[in-house]
């Protein structure tokens, strides 16, 4: 899931995990990031992924922080080389 989010999905997530009571389902929305081969909307499209359990989305909710910190981060140090 986590290949999915960062290949198409925009981080941090828009919001912590949500309890959806008609799915049963926690979900964390994402705004799409765009991409060449759906270049059909012009602002980009809400995705909305579930999970069954409240652990499982904390953990991808955080796990995506962590992604969005490394990215920062690696784009300080390419700043500080160049």
């Amino acid at each position: 899931m986590i290949n999915y989010i960062t290949e198409n999905c925009s981080l941090p997530p828009l919001e912590h995990p949500l309890f959806d009571k008609d799915s049963e389902t926690w979900d964390i929305w994402f705004e799409e990031t765009p991409t060449p081969w759906h270049p059909y909307f012009p602002e980009p499209e809400l995705i909305c992924l579930s999970f069954d359990t409240k652990a499982e989305a904390e953990s991808v909710y955080a796990e995506c922080h962590s992604i969005l910190k490394q990215r920062k981060e690696e784009k300080e140090h390419v700043k500080e080389v160049a």
